[in-house]
């Protein structure tokens, strides 16, 4: 049976949408977007909604425009004479024919800048797509003032300690070499991308250039580190199955499956025996992958399955557990397996099964055995 269509309850966004914009000033600002909403240089007879500080912007350079049966947002280039860059790809301009748009996602780079990005003319304008900043999203800045390397993780030795529990203790470090400035994945467990773009070991890394590690963003500003406190954040899971065929008797179980789900949202999944939820639901594990994507905090879960797969799980209808352990010494026995020991020390674990049992609203039931509790 081929599902057709999916339909889920969709609440509000727990953060909505938002851009990020560094100029000239390298001052970090959040613009929130509220409907259709035009960009352009500043200037006093302006009438844009969003202005920058820029020569190298238009005064008309193009559109945020906001569809809302879905809730997403699209830009437009007003074939401004710089163009706008996304993800480090110029956009196409519109023509006769009508507006090109392109569908922003979460974590969607904008710059408006000249061609050679490695080299960011002095007036560029960057700008972040976001549905996982928070309206009072606090950022913070680190000062580039020598030579020595920069280290970043959760450890209290970085010179950038993140609060971001995804991060890894020893998770990334940053040296000015003969070769330029170099960016360094310390075999971390979850990775680090730069422009949205997974590395592998190292590579240089160039003012203006945007770094991700977990739910921290790291931007280079001149002599200067801009980045977030991302304790505890995430953002959005999107489900795109074009195809997927089960081995029994290679039927075609999904086809054109498309939704989003947002931190916080609850989605509801139904369909008679058969129709294709268990399928579903182990696809989005990256248990069996499909002819399509899934894709968490804008990365590829399928791409990046080994540094992904600690920050998605099930919770199973009946579980296999040691009735006779406390709820505390059940969950630190799950850290021990999904947390690897090489990045989280037994009081890191510790540290992060408290963490849990507030979130859910257990704390009184931490230290009760299994088997007196209900399955629920």
């Amino acid at each position: 049976m081929n599902i057709q269509k999916t339909q889920y309850f969709r609440p509000a966004a727990v953060h909505p949408a938002s851009l990020l914009i560094v100029d000239k000033e390298q001052t970090p600002r959040q613009f929130l977007l509220k409907g259709n909403l035009t960009f352009g240089k500043k200037y006093p007879e302006s009438d844009c909604d969003i202005t920058v500080e820029s020569q190298i912007v238009s005064r008309r350079h193009g559109e945020f425009v906001y569809d809302g049966q879905d809730d997403s947002y699209y830009y437009i280039d007003y074939n401004s004479a710089n163009g706008t860059y996304v993800n480090g790809v110029r956009l196409e301009t519109f023509n006769e024919r009508g507006f090109k748009f392109y569908k922003l996602s979460d974590g969607d780079i904008l710059r408006v800048d000249r061609s050679a990005l490695n080299d960011p003319h002095p007036e560029s304008v960057l700008m972040i797509f976001s549905r996982s900043f928070d309206v009072n999203e606090k950022w913070n800045v680190y000062n580039i003032e020598s030579r020595q390397p920069i280290t970043i993780g959760r450890g209290e030795n970085n010179a950038i300690k993140l609060g971001d529990m995804m991060a890894s203790r020893e998770h990334a470090e940053i040296r000015q070499t003969n070769r330029g400035v170099l960016l360094f994945d310390k075999k971390s467990q979850n990775g680090v991308s730069v422009n949205g773009w997974p590395i592998k070991g190292k590579r240089n890394i160039f003012d203006h250039d945007v770094i991700k590690i977990a739910n921290t963003v790291l931007i280079m500003a001149g002599s200067r580190i801009i980045y977030n406190d991302a304790n505890g954040q995430s953002g959005c899971l999107l489900v795109s199955i074009d195809r997927k065929t089960v081995n029994f008797g290679k039927k075609t179980l999904l086809s054109d499956i498309r939704f989003e789900v947002d931190k916080g949202d609850f989605v509801l999944i139904l369909g008679g025996s058969g129709a294709g939820k268990t399928t579903l639901v182990k696809a989005i594990l990256g248990d069996g992958k499909t002819e399509g994507k899934v894709v968490l905090d804008g990365q590829n879960l399928y791409a990046n399955f080994k540094s992904m797969k600690s920050q998605i799980g099930l919770v199973p209808q009946f579980l296999t557990l040691r009735t006779s352990d406390t709820v505390f010494a059940t969950l630190m026995d799950v850290a021990d397996i999904k947390l690897d020991k090489k990045y989280y020390s037994k009081a890191d674990k510790r540290q992060r099964v408290e963490e849990i049992i507030h979130k859910v609203g257990v704390d009184l039931l931490k230290d009760s055995l299994i088997k007196n509790l209900s399955g629920g």
